[in-house]
């Protein structure tokens, strides 16, 4: 072979080395990225979970507490029917006397 042929196939040689080994990193960094991709996913997965799990609780709370609004505003509509004009007046009475009291304190 000519000196010239043989410094071109070195060349080639070389170049064919450095994209070997830059495919072998790409490959490993593939598999690294691979790794971390599966345990993200894993990690939205069991995120989803909770989410779910939180949603539900919410939505149970929501469904409690409206359900006890209801039942004050229904005690608190028989507390109030329950009173007649009497004792109302009197409740009036009292609030606006203590009222006075705070207004003469100042």
């Amino acid at each position: 072979m000519t000196p010239n042929i043989e410094a071109q196939i070195s060349r080639l040689r070389a170049v064919f080395l450095r994209l070997k080994n830059a495919l072998d990193e790409m490959t490993a960094l593939k598999g690294e990225i691979e790794k971390e991709r599966n345990a993200l996913a894993s990690e939205i997965s069991e995120l989803k979970g909770i989410n779910n799990t939180l949603s539900k609780e919410v939505l149970q709370l929501k469904q409690t507490l409206e359900k006890q609004q209801m039942q004050g505003i229904e005690k608190s509509d028989l507390a109030i029917k329950g009173r007649n004009d009497d004792e109302i007046d009197a409740l009036v009475k009292e609030i606006e006397h203590c009222i006075t009291q705070l207004k003469n304190r100042r």
